[in-house]
This record gives C-alpha cells, sequence and structure tokens, in this order.
C-alpha cells in the first residue's frame, strides 16, 4: 500500500517538476524573442520572479495624505536602506546616532535633497554611493573656511516617484520646520514622465496635471474606478502561475480593461479639476507651468525666509552624453521604465525619446525664466545640468534616469562648487 501511495506521490512530484521546468524554459525563451534579451539575462530576470529569491524589493512607501507617498521607516528599496527616521541615510549601515531631525544645534550645517528616485540613489550599490553621501563626504573634506567648525548634515529626502508637486507639499509639510541651510531639487524626469505618458497606462485621453502613477491609484481606488495590480506569485507552481498570469494579460486582460476605462473615464470626467487640467494641457502640453510654480513657491519661501536654494535641472543620458560605455555594459536607455501595465495597455517606445527631450526642452526654458525672475534674490539659484556628462566616457547610467556612483559622485562636485560660492558670495 505504501508502494503505491510513494509511487503516486513521486509521479506527482516529477510531474510538478516538469511543468515548472517547462513553464521557465517557455517564459525565458519568449524573454529571449520579444524583450531582445540573452538567454542569461532571461534566465536571470525570471529566476528573480520567484519569491524565494530574495531578490524582489521591498515595499519601501506608503499613502499620505499630505505628501501622496512617504517611505515606511526600516524598509528598503534596491539595495537602498531606509532608516528609522524615513529618510535614506548615507552610510551602508544605519548609524548608530541619526540626526536630530526637531533640535538642531548651532554648530550643524544642513542641507536637504528634495527629489525622486535619481535624487534618492537607487540602483547605486548602497546609501554610501548616492548624491547625498558623495556630497557630505565632499563637503566635509572641503578645505573651504566658510564651513569651519560646523558639524555637515546632508539629508536624503529623496523617494522613488516624487516630483516637483510632491516636493513642493514635502518641504511645506516635512521640511521647512527642520531649518535647512541649504534645500536642493533635483527635478525633471519624473515631471517629464508623468505629462507625457502615464494617461496611456491609465487609459485615459491626457495626463493630469500634477499626478503621478501612485496619485492615479489613488483616486482609482477611492472612487471605484478599478486598477488592475499584478498578483505576486505563490512560492509553489511559481512559474505555472506566471505563465497562466501572462496569458491572461495578452489574450482576456486587454478586453477587460477595455471596458473598465470606460467606466474610469466617465468618473475622471466627472472631476472638476481633472477637466480644468485636461483644458490646460492644450496650452501647456509638458505642464512646464506646474514645474515652474511647485519650484517657484519652494524658492519664494526662502526669498523671505532664511536659507539658500538650489535647484537642478538632471541629466538624461538621450543626449549630451556619448553613451557607448552604456550601451556596452547593456543599458537600453531607449526605452521607457518597465511598468507592468504597459504590456496590456500598449507600447510606448516609439515616443519616448520625443517626449522626453520635447520636456526637457521645456524645463529649460522654465528653469532660465525661475533664475531671471529670482535674480535679485542672492541665496536663490537654478541650474540647467543636462550637459554635466558631455565630457565623460565613462558609464554613468545605469538605466534610462538613475546613476551609479561615479555619476552621482559628479553630480555632487558640481553642488558642492555652487554651494561654497552661494555661501561665500551670500557671506
Amino acid at each position: 500500500m505504501l508502494g503505491k501511495y510513494g509511487a503516486y506521490l513521486l509521479i506527482s512530484i516529477l510531474t510538478i517538476f516538469g511543468l515548472e521546468f517547462g513553464c521557465f524554459v517557455a517564459l525565458s525563451v519568449h524573454t529571449v524573442y520579444t524583450k531582445e534579451k540573452t538567454v542569461g539575462e532571461a534566465v536571470q530576470l525570471w529566476v528573480r520572479e520567484h519569491p524565494w529569491s530574495g531578490s524582489r524589493p521591498r515595499v519601501a512607501s506608503a499613502f499620505n495624505p499630505l505628501t501622496q507617498t512617504d517611505l515606511i521607516p526600516g524598509t528598503e528599496i534596491t539595495g537602498l536602506k531606509v532608516n528609522k527616521k524615513g529618510f535614506f541615510s548615507n552610510t551602508k549601515k544605519e548609524p548608530e546616532r541619526l540626526p536630530d531631525l526637531v533640535n538642531k544645534g548651532s554648530d550643524i550645517f544642513r542641507i536637504v535633497i528634495l527629489g525622486g528616485s535619481s535624487a534618492a540613489g537607487l540602483t547605486a550599490n548602497s546609501n554610501a554611493e548616492t548624491i547625498s553621501a558623495h556630497l557630505e563626504k565632499i563637503l566635509k573634506r572641503s578645505e573651504s573656511n566658510l564651513l569651519r567648525d560646523k558639524t555637515i548634515e546632508v539629508l536624503n529626502f529623496g523617494v522613488p516617484g516624487h516630483y516637483s508637486f510632491n516636493e513642493m507639499n514635502r518641504f511645506f509639510v516635512q521640511v521647512a520646520f527642520l531649518n535647512p541651510d541649504i534645500t536642493i531639487n533635483f527635478d525633471g524626469y519624473n515631471d517629464a514622465y508623468y505629462a507625457n505618458f502615464q494617461h496611456y497606462i491609465q487609459g485615459i485621453p491626457v495626463p493630469v496635471m500634477n499626478w503621478a502613477d501612485y496619485t492615479y491609484t489613488t483616486f482609482n481606488l477611492f472612487h471605484g474606478a478599478g486598477e488592475y495590480k499584478r498578483p505576486a506569485a505563490p512560492p509553489i507552481l511559481t512559474y505555472f502561475y506566471l505563465m497562466a498570469q501572462r496569458l491572461f494579460e495578452k489574450f482576456l486582460l486587454v478586453q477587460a480593461l477595455r471596458t473598465q476605462n470606460d467606466t474610469k473615464r466617465s468618473v475622471y470626467e466627472a472631476n472638476p479639476y481633472i477637466n480644468f487640467s485636461w483644458g490646460y494641457r492644450s496650452k501647456d502640453p509638458t505642464y512646464r507651468g506646474a514645474l515652474k510654480t511647485n519650484l517657484s513657491a519652494i524658492a519664494s519661501y526662502h526669498s523671505k525666509y532664511a536659507g539658500l536654494y538650489l535647484a537642478y535641472l538632471q541629466p538624461t543620458p538621450l543626449r549630451y552624453k556619448d553613451v557607448q560605455a552604456e550601451i556596452s555594459s547593456g543599458v537600453d536607455f531607449r526605452r521607457s521604465p518597465g511598468n507592468p501595465k504597459t504590456e496590456v495597455t500598449g507600447d510606448i517606445d516609439a515616443l519616448y525619446v520625443e517626449k522626453i527631450i520635447e520636456a526637457f526642452d521645456s524645463f529649460a526654458i522654465a528653469f532660465e525664466q525661475l533664475d531671471t525672475e529670482f535674480k535679485a534674490n542672492a541665496n536663490i539659484r537654478f541650474f540647467d545640468i543636462q550637459r554635466i556628462f558631455q565630457p565623460v566616457q565613462e558609464r554613468v547610467f545605469n538605466d534610462v534616469v538613475h546613476l551609479n556612483s561615479l555619476g552621482n559622485e559628479i553630480i555632487a562636485n558640481r553642488m558642492a562648487g555652487d554651494i561654497l560660492a552661494l555661501i561665500a558670495q551670500n557671506n
């Protein structure tokens, strides 16, 4: 009797193993032919999809009604650790003593960096390789007398997905009371992406001004407009599940989303702000005015109260950089960031380069206008640093926007020079 059941068990195990292996091979082969990946890259990609691989990023942010999203203390994302106070520290391990955010000593020289995932340092090998970490080290090594007898703190308040509107809210809600000596914005890419592509993913005709992907998600959930989210795979029969999931998305989900989008559009059309936003879009297709207003609000605070303010229009690999080193390393900077929903709502890659460059050209005008408008304020500057990597031959980009340690260090060196010049000018 045991032999009979043992045989059944063995057959079941072998069947499950064969099914899993077959699905794994099929998914890998499909990736090789449709995503232009090598066999090794495809295999690694699908190995990382398994819940037990340990490589899937932990959720590091949560909804906040004032800032839209905040980092969750003690979590991590793509290797960057969020400290117990809810921001990224500048060391590989969390320091034993974190900055006292409430009681700032007279010897503290505090710099706060606001931005999205590029400012946060995503794709860097550790917290010690981000812009803020490099900037803190550079300023501490500086022989300038301007910061003598000062303890320098560079606080990395970058949050993946954040853009100028988030940062404006976060500055007034969370940063202003920290009494920073310098506030820095590092922006451009997320504003450009949200203003050009998020409506494709959402299935609506025009993007909403000052909205990010998580803004749409929250609005959809609150208004019953539906939101497709790819569920995580189980640890058993993982690749059979993933195969079934992809087949469902390819053949059944598209029609379901079309029906859902009809309902979603009626909900959106009933919202006055969204209607205003869609009307404004015809006059300002990149929402340059929104970016300008958001940054101007932070600058205006600094023009009235203490502290220096620097805003930077970030570089991208789409131009002003010889990207041969990136191409040789396998970086596909032509494609938009991966989003599972783009697979079932249409390919946006054809528009990607054109629209991002168009947005950055528009944002460059906004930065020039802002720098002129605040010229009378010696403590405020706006910089377009899109060309900062023009002479650099080495690889600095890890993907369509994020930087490696060298790229972050180059940016930090530029910031350090601007900071010391601005401090000297205001002394």
